[in-house]
């Protein structure tokens, strides 16, 4: 798995700027190999509390990451956020 990431913190709001992209090669099965990435921000609320946004996606073969017990593909983009506090 080859992972690139950043988190830059910009100059307003105390907020900063995720990104990643990451890449997954399976080998002998070049058809479950994929590209996955997220784009996000995230607030500093002081006092060691964290808010977080970020999108999610990926370009994985739906043919190959469809779970065989649902029949649920495992690969939707998504967006989420999370409060996390550090102690």
């Amino acid at each position: 798995y080859i992972d690139l990431s950043a988190n830059v913190p910009l100059n307003f709001w105390d907020l900063t700027l995720n990104a990643h992209v990451g890449y997954q090669d399976v080998k002998h099965n070049s058809n479950a190999s994929y590209t996955d990435w997220k784009i996000g921000l995230t607030k500093d609320l002081g006092k060691g509390f964290a808010l977080a946004v970020a999108y999610v996606d990926t370009n994985a073969k739906e043919s190959a990451y469809t779970s065989a017990n649902r029949g649920r593909y495992l690969g939707k983009a998504a967006a989420w956020a999370s409060l996390t506090k550090t102690f």
